[in-house]
């Protein structure tokens, strides 16, 4: 607001009349006697209206609003061993999602000795607001009778749904029909026939094993030089008994055409593990080549004989052992 402020310094009577003309403003004097020569000094204020302050009042949802709505009720039933279930499922909605109670109470039955008990809703407060369902069983029992349910739901602030009604037709126990068993007569005078007996075949005891080894009568020779040739193989090892037989070394042998007898710088024998299962069969593939060179280290094997051993175990402990030798092919 603004204010008007009035300065005079005049003499008192001048004054006087001066405020006589104008109204009725508020005047404070001030009065004040300096020396040498008095002054005095007039202030004049004009008042400033009072300001009002609105305080907003809290929105407050209309009490209808705050009360658990339901929905239809669906029902839905399943027989199991002779008796009817009935599901009974209650879709609501609460603005405040503070529902707690589920009231269950008998309107009517033709029934007796009928009890409900009231249930619990367990949603949380989100979906209680934007709508959710709990379900209810009836367990019809024995006997065939009609009861009328009424439902409603309540929330913590003691608010109550208007109530929905449903009607169970319990049908009692269905019967189990139980087959009569037929009686076929026996004929008289007939000879109770014996009993027949088929022999079964009597299977071999399980061991020893019996592993044998096999290759092709020759293993041609894949040139890879001048003179040269490389020979590849596949051992195929059979077991001929019911006992499982495993490979643990592998013997080779190189022969060459003078007699002369080599093997790898390993060594004749090395370690291999090949398990034969019984009535089964293996395999082992290997190679050999000579470059022709004519050098002590080098063997000319071609038109030679290789020969591969093994030994073993079966199952039982039993050790068993064998040989097989094929020729390699001189030529390509």
């Amino acid at each position: 607001m603004k204010k008007t402020l009035w300065l005079l310094l005049v003499l008192p009577v001048a004054l006087a009349g001066f405020l006589a003309a104008c109204g009725s403003p508020q005047v404070v004097y001030v009065t004040a006697t300096p020396s040498p020569a008095p002054a005095i000094t007039y202030v004049v204020v004009t008042p400033e209206p009072p300001t009002s302050t609105v305080t907003p009042s809290p929105t407050t949802m209309p009490e209808a609003d705050r009360i658990p709505v339901l929905s239809p009720l669906e029902v839905s039933e399943e027989r199991s061993r002779g008796y009817m279930t009935f599901y009974i499922k209650i879709p609501f909605s609460d603005a405040d999602g503070d529902a707690t109670l589920v009231d269950w109470e008998i309107a009517s039955s033709t029934g007796t000795g009928l009890q409900v008990e009231d249930g619990t809703v367990e949603a949380n407060a989100v979906v209680q607001k934007y709508g959710t369902s709990v379900t209810g069983t009836w367990e019809c029992g024995e006997e065939e009778y009609e009861v009328v349910l009424q439902i409603t739901i309540g929330d913590a602030a003691g608010h109550v749904s208007a109530p929905q009604q449903v009607t169970l037709h319990c049908p009692g126990v269905e019967p189990t029909v139980t087959p009569t068993p037929s009686i076929t007569p026996t004929p008289e005078n007939t000879p109770t026939p014996e009993p027949t007996w088929t022999p079964r075949p009597t299977d071999p005891p399980p061991g020893p094993a019996k592993v044998r080894g096999s290759l092709p009568d020759s293993i041609p020779c894949v040139s890879i030089g001048e003179g040269a040739c490389e020979w590849s193989y596949v051992v195929t090892f059979t077991n001929e008994s019911g006992t499982n037989g495993t490979i643990g070394q592998i013997g080779r042998r190189y022969i060459d055409v003078n007699g002369d007898v080599w093997w790898s710088e390993s060594g004749e024998w090395h370690d291999e593990v090949i398990v034969v299962w019984a009535h089964g069969s293996e395999t082992y593939d290997s190679w050999v080549r000579t470059y022709g060179t004519g050098d002590p280290g080098d063997p000319d094997l071609r038109g030679g004989t290789l020969a591969v051993s093994w030994k073993g175990k079966d199952a039982l402990g039993n050790a068993f052992s064998g040989s097989v030798s094929s020729l390699l092919e001189a030529e390509p």
